[in-house]
């Protein structure tokens, strides 16, 4: 009896003398890989906005290794993959994203599904072409709205949900953020174009307020 109260004594004072370290790992999924392409992502299987749903996406990833602390894969390689697929089906978002992360042995796998779909609304850079003459209408003044620096710009064309703007020079991030925030009403899509320069394709512009480079 003696022998068990000393043994349960011993170890209520090392219980009492020793901590565990707490650990927390957190992972941040970075989405910006769909918003440079213009691609809209939501996790969320509810829009506030029209679109032709054109089919499911199942993208799997494996193979990355198993380390003593955590999991790692470039998760920017797999999206980048998922984009191309979506452009090859002229899709321009996807919803219902879910991520699926499984792990088996020591490999670890990435699950990624969702609906790829066509937004009603949005106005692609091929509907600006004027089906006349297949040439874009950005050489007809619509309204000249105002000056950026040392630079004149102007919606060359305006639609309900997006807006088209030209100038003599590339405009920097800084200057197409002021154009963007000095509109009377917000707009889903906006793109940025050089005047006489690649008239049938945006160099820059803005998706869902995300930034999109056309150029990468």
């Amino acid at each position: 009896m003696k022998k068990s109260v000393l043994f349960l004594t011993l170890v209520a004072l090392l219980s009492s003398c020793v901590s565990l370290e707490q650990v927390t790992v957190t992972d941040v999924v970075d989405y910006s890989v769909f918003a440079r392409r213009g691609i809209f992502v939501t996790e969320s299987n509810s829009v506030n906005f029209d679109y032709k749903p054109l089919g499911s996406i199942v993208s799997t990833t494996r193979g990355a290794a198993k380390t003593f602390r955590s999991f790692r894969i470039d998760s920017d390689k797999a999206f980048s993959e998922i984009t191309d697929r979506l452009t090859a089906l002229k899709a321009d978002g996807l919803i219902n994203l879910q991520i699926n992360i499984t792990y088996d042995k020591v490999l670890y796998c990435m699950t990624v599904t969702g609906m790829a779909i066509r937004r009603n609304e949005v106005v692609k850079e091929n509907d600006i072409i004027d089906k006349n003459d297949d040439k874009v209408v950005n050489d007809s003044v619509v309204e000249r709205i105002g000056k950026i620096n040392d630079v004149e710009y102007t919606i060359f064309r305006e639609t309900k949900e997006g807006v088209y703007i030209s100038a003599e020079r590339k405009l920097t991030l800084a200057e197409m953020k002021k154009i963007k925030d000095s509109l009377p009403t917000q707009k889903t899509l906006i793109q940025f174009y050089v005047l006489g320069e690649n008239n049938d394709k945006p160099y820059a512009g803005f998706s869902y307020d995300s930034f999109v480079n056309y150029e990468k």
